[in-house]
């Protein structure tokens, strides 16, 4: 198992998203039947209640059940400030973000506008005749790339800001052969392992934004936001979400700022609500009843099983069961989905804390967890 990296100076900058670290520690899953749906809300208030103020400042959790949803709400949306956070309360999601990126994807070749094939040279005339040009779409948003968990040539003055000043020309001239050194390296693709890299989905985000001549943020609402009416799901966020979005706080309950980027986006830019992210998961339940069912089908499908048994979709982890999981983190925030179609339940936390919010699906499947456990 891959250890995590602590570093303390710069580690809001290795924060984003879920590290393979803890993709590879999530519990089994308890079979469906034995679900005692009555008693969720109540396993997940008392694994969360001894978290709250000690490792992590607020959290929403939210369930859907059969049609039923239940929002819990715990702590503060800013540490002191003594107000609970709430349904509507903006949340940085981080690497659930790359769960719409590969739902991007999946309408882009649905809607006939690109394919799973297509290569990275097709869209950039720079990456022709480079290692990477030969990287396609499919192997960008299923981490078996080869390219690292970050871009090479990425630079930062601000360890708290670690995206904010790299611009397209700094993606463009990353992804030639001369950006790669001996201590950041280009593996051959498609490769055995799921790697996870969060600078080959911002690639995926950026190429399908640059091939449809618009930009990620605006090709997200056209092929998601606006269609589901996500009107709380935004990178941008508008000045009534400003007042309403929680302040984030990093591992040692010091605030921490929302993360700013220009390109690197798809990896986990998008900004959201417990409310929204349950109204999202509801295509995953029913695709059949929406017109994301053929893209739905591609995203949640296995496209890959590594040998160590971890599957991947466009982006989503796939159980053998077929639920669907991902979580993220960035500077200030975490955040965690499971989604089970079977069971038609869904559950998701969002917290305003870099840490993770520990023993929430193990409460919903009744596995032991100790929430205080270091």
């Amino acid at each position: 198992m891959e250890k995590p990296i602590v570093l303390i100076v710069a580690m809001s900058f290795f924060l984003l998203a879920c590290s393979t670290h803890q993709l590879l520690r999530t519990p089994s899953e308890t079979a469906i039947k034995d679900f005692q749906d009555e008693k969720i809300a109540e396993r997940i208030s008392a694994v969360v209640s001894p978290q709250i103020g000690t490792k992590n400042v607020g959290a929403v959790i939210a369930i859907y059940n059969k049609g039923s949803v239940q929002f819990l709400s715990f702590g503060e949306t800013a540490r002191g400030n003594k107000i609970l956070p709430n349904a509507d309360t903006l949340f940085e999601i981080g690497s659930i973000t790359k769960t719409f990126t590969g739902l991007m994807l999946a309408r882009s070749i649905d809607l006939k506008r690109v394919s799973a094939t297509d290569t990275l040279d097709r869209f950039k005339e720079e990456w022709k005749n480079q290692k990477t040009g030969s990287i396609n779409l499919t192997e960008l948003i299923t981490h078996r790339s080869g390219l690292p968990r970050l871009p090479c040539n990425l630079e930062w003055s601000n360890p708290k800001q670690p995206y904010i000043d790299y611009n397209e020309n700094d993606l463009i001239v990353g992804l030639k052969d001369s950006s790669f050194e001996p201590d950041c390296l280009l593996n051959a693709h498609p490769t055995l392992k799921i790697n996870y890299s969060n600078w080959g989905v911002s690639i995926l985000g950026y190429v399908l934004a640059s091939q449809q001549k618009t930009t990620y943020e605006n090709l997200l609402h056209q092929l998601v936001l606006d269609p589901l009416k996500l009107n709380d799901t935004t990178i941008t966020l508008s000045a009534d979400q400003q007042i309403r979005v929680a302040y984030g706080h990093d591992i040692k309950l010091n605030t921490a700022p929302l993360w700013e980027a220009k390109i690197l986006q798809g990896q986990g830019a998008i900004k959201s609500s417990a409310r929204d992210i349950i109204q999202y998961s509801q295509i995953y339940l029913h695709p059949e009843t929406t017109i994301f069912e053929n893209a739905v089908r591609m995203a949640t499908f296995p496209n890959y099983e590594a040998p160590d048994g971890l599957a991947i979709g466009y982006a989503w982890f796939v159980k053998k069961s077929g639920s669907v999981w991902h979580n993220g983190q960035t500077g200030g925030f975490n955040s965690l989905i499971k989604i089970y179609p079977k069971r038609d339940l869904v559950i998701l936390y969002l917290t305003n804390t870099s840490r993770e919010l520990k023993c929430v699906i193990d409460a919903v499947e009744e596995s032991p967890c100790d929430p205080l456990a270091n």
